[in-house]
């Protein structure tokens, strides 16, 4: 007598599947444009604002689906809510950054692993513990992520602003990602333990060690990655002998206010050794 399949969870009921493939489509244009973004970084800024909606797509998409399964759990919504507060960030401002755009389908694809969880949400206390812990660790790393825009989208303002501090930018996504990545590996591992789906289901949704690392590889191109401006900048800063040969040589000071588009002038002069002597003291 054969044994029939386990009925779908309810969880499974709130996902509409439609919903689920639309949003991976947008998902896979998103990483297209990211892609595409990071090979020409230059050209991507002349259709800011399509490139703009075409990153944020998929994460409207799964706020949506987010919040349709948080009447079986809390948590959910919430992580859906924050998304959706650094979502609106980004449509007001209309020209998203092609750094900060490369993390979006990152949270997107780690957000769409929880439709997989469905057993999860009714189950034992240890399990759905387990789950608590993961929702809670995403919202937090959401929110540093959109304070981390933030704080990136304010040193971007100045160019030499951002060229003195990329390092130190690029390194906080660094950690970000690596962040997500581990929560990734989470999910995945209460997908192995609880889904009530079949093993060949599970291991055509399982994302591997080896995505992961590929990932991290393709995320790591494109935020290092430098424009003609940036790199035009760096080479400034780098000729000059550093932040605190500018400040004393008055040639050095030229050499990088005209690198980032400015004539000198005595008064430009002047403000960018106070603007310097501002930054040294606030971040130095």
């Amino acid at each position: 007598m054969s044994t029939l399949p386990p009925p779908p969870s309810p969880l499974d009921w709130a996902v509409n599947t439609d919903k689920l493939t639309a949003t991976r489509t947008s998902l896979i244009e998103a990483q297209n444009a990211v892609h595409a973004a990071t090979a020409n970084p230059t050209k991507f800024r002349k259709k800011a604002k399509e490139f703009t909606a075409k990153i944020l797509s998929p994460a409207k998409a799964v706020v949506d689906i987010l919040e349709a399964l948080g009447g079986f759990h809390p948590a959910i919504k919430a992580v859906a809510g924050v998304l959706k507060g650094v979502i609106q960030l980004e449509e007001t401002r209309g020209d998203i950054d092609r750094r900060i755009a490369a993390f979006f389908p990152e949270i997107v694809s780690l957000l769409l692993l929880y439709t997989k969880l469905g057993p999860v949400f009714n189950d034992e206390r240890e399990h759905r513990l387990q789950l608590d812990d993961q929702l809670g660790k995403v919202t937090e790393s959401i929110i540093k992520f959109g304070s981390f825009s933030e704080n990136y989208y304010k040193r971007k303002r100045k160019l030499l602003h951002f060229v003195l501090f990329a390092a130190g930018l690029k390194q906080e996504l660094d950690d970000l990602l690596k962040a997500f990545i581990q929560l990734t590996q989470g999910i995945n591992t209460l997908v192995l333990h609880k889904s009530a789906l079949t093993v060949t289901t599970v291991a055509y949704n399982m994302v591997t060690g080896a995505d992961l690392e590929e990932e991290f590889r393709k995320f790591k191109d494109a935020i290092h990655k430098e424009d003609d401006r940036e790199r035009q900048a760096a080479l400034a800063v780098a000729a000059a002998g550093g932040l605190n040969a500018a400040l004393k040589d008055p040639e050095s000071i030229a050499q990088f206010t005209e690198a980032f588009g400015k004539q000198v002038t005595p008064s430009i002069r002047k403000a960018f050794t106070e603007d310097m002597k501002k930054i040294l003291k606030k971040d130095g």
